[in-house]
């Protein structure tokens, strides 16, 4: 997740931007590995590890609401 894939509609928000999507359910891997992202929204486990899960997002969002809030 990044601000550059968020868009605003006049019915509310969009994600766009699924070029790397993956459904994880309880029969695959509860973590992904993975080697792309936009540096500036990607989780310390990205770099240190390169492994993903859903911690990596709530990090994305958490970055996307400090720029919503500081401008």
């Amino acid at each position: 997740m990044k601000t550059a894939n968020i868009f605003l509609t006049p019915k509310g928000a969009k994600i766009a931007d699924f070029g790397f999507c993956e459904f994880i359910n309880e029969t695959k891997r509860p973590q992904m590995f993975y080697n792309v992202g936009s540096p500036a929204y990607m989780s310390p486990e990205s770099y240190r590890d390169n492994a993903y899960s859903a911690k990596s997002d709530v990090w994305s969002m958490g970055i996307i609401l400090y720029e919503m809030m500081m401008g």
